[in-house]
């Protein structure tokens, strides 16, 4: 299973703030961002992919920047799951039974 130790420098003060991410994390993060509170589940992710003794560092940033939610996700993400290069060699679309009868 994948583990990735990220560690990112945050906030005004410049704070190391680790982070331990892993592919049950990730995907719990995707099915619970699949629901109404994006925002609730990215917290989440950060939260719980995050080192105890940092979390207070993350909390509060959390709290007084906004976006910076977003903005952390976004880096450790590109970190984690970096995009994987796809390439649709052939595409074609046919009409269903129950579309050529009505």
């Amino acid at each position: 299973m994948k583990k990735q130790r990220i560690v990112l420098v945050l906030g005004a003060m410049q704070q190391d703030v680790e982070f331990n991410l892993d592919i049950i994390k990730y995907n719990n993060f995707l099915n619970a961002g699949a629901g109404k509170n994006k925002t609730q589940a990215v917290n989440n992710f950060l939260v719980n992919c995050c080192e105890t003794e940092h979390k207070p560092i993350l909390q509060e940033l959390l709290a007084n920047e906004p976006g910076a939610a977003n903005s952390i996700l976004e880096v450790l993400l590109e970190e984690f799951a970096p995009d994987v290069a796809v390439v649709v060699k052939k595409s074609t679309t046919e009409q269903s039974d129950s579309e050529a009868t009505v």
